[in-house]
């Protein structure tokens, strides 16, 4: 099986105090390492492009599990005419850990669904076999992940834990 990932342009702008943005920033290519942490934490709201995948895999010596999925970031602005439009947006591979909130994520959110996500942001990089290219790309490591009200039909609430099973 062939994945092909697909590397988006990454613009920097500075920005003053009132969060409008200014002049742009150059990015810095000389990073080396495997997967880079970015200083900044990512907030955005977008849709699911596809189904999560509940995925374990080995980090070390030890088990863990990961939900990987795809979120389209979109950008509105003002139309001029009193509405919104679309501006732009951009796709961005999210990962979520943990045993719990990975399972739950896999389990309850689905293509198309409208989420916001905070994390942050690291670089990839690795090599292509057949070509020794050397390949890079931004993905987001989510602390949490909301899933929009608006686009659910009904919720329910899971029964409350007891004091015992709780500290079990």
């Amino acid at each position: 099986m062939t994945t092909v990932l697909q590397r988006f342009p990454v613009k920097r702008y500075t920005t003053n105090a009132r969060g409008e943005r200014g002049g742009e920033v150059g990015i810095n290519e000389s990073i080396n390492q495997t997967e880079v942490t970015m200083s900044n934490e990512f907030r955005g709201t977008g849709n699911v492009g596809d189904q999560p995948v509940l995925k374990t895999v080995l980090v070390g010596n030890e088990e863990r599990q990961v939900a990987e999925l795809r979120v389209f970031f979109d950008e509105y602005r003002q139309d001029g005419k009193g509405g919104v439009e679309q501006a732009g947006g951009f796709w961005l591979d999210v990962n979520v850990w943990g045993e719990r909130h990975a399972a739950e994520v896999a389990q309850l959110v689905k293509k198309g669904a409208r989420v916001h996500v905070i994390g942050r942001l690291a670089e990839s990089k690795w090599t292509v076999t057949a070509t020794s290219e050397e390949r890079r790309a931004l993905h987001l490591n989510a602390d949490r992940l909301y899933l929009s009200l608006a686009r659910l039909a009904e919720a329910r609430f899971k029964p409350r834990r007891e004091a015992s099973e709780s500290k079990a």
